[in-house]
């Protein structure tokens, strides 16, 4: 992971510029040319979708839910890491028809929040792999 090649196709920025943040460290670099790279992370995936998680008794959605999914993997040159995984956040939030600008605001501020999260849910999947195995219990 000393020399990381980042690959977002789609040009999701948002994403790209919190895992470049994130992964760039005393110890590794975020690197623009692979044949440097002794790691790749790639994003195969990144979407966001919302739905109705709730209505009022005429039927209009009281309370939506905002989620951010991505599919990524990890690679050496020696062979592949972490196969591609998928994960997902998601939060909720109320919703009122009155103020769908507000809403739609508010639904935009989670979903960059989710994007914060999730690059540093994908982090912690890849420091894992430097962990130690944890002593096993004795019974």
């Amino acid at each position: 992971m000393q020399r990381t090649y980042l690959v977002i196709p789609g040009g999701n920025n948002d994403l790209e510029r919190e895992l470049r943040r994130n992964l760039s460290t005393a110890t590794v670099s975020v690197v623009t040319d692979p044949a440097k790279a002794t790691a790749t992370l790639l994003i195969l995936r990144a979407q966001r979708f919302r739905r109705v998680l709730s209505v009022n008794y005429l039927g209009r959605p009281v309370e939506k839910e905002v989620a951010y999914q991505v599919e990524f993997s990890l690679s050496t040159p020696n062979g592949i890491l972490i196969k591609p995984q998928t994960l997902t956040l998601t939060r909720n939030f109320a919703y009122n028809e009155a103020q769908v600008l507000g809403d739609t605001e508010q639904a935009n501020e989670l979903y960059a929040a989710l994007q914060r999260d999730m690059a540093q849910l994908i982090l912690f999947r890849v420091e894992a792999l430097n962990r130690p195995a944890g002593p096993t219990p004795s019974h």
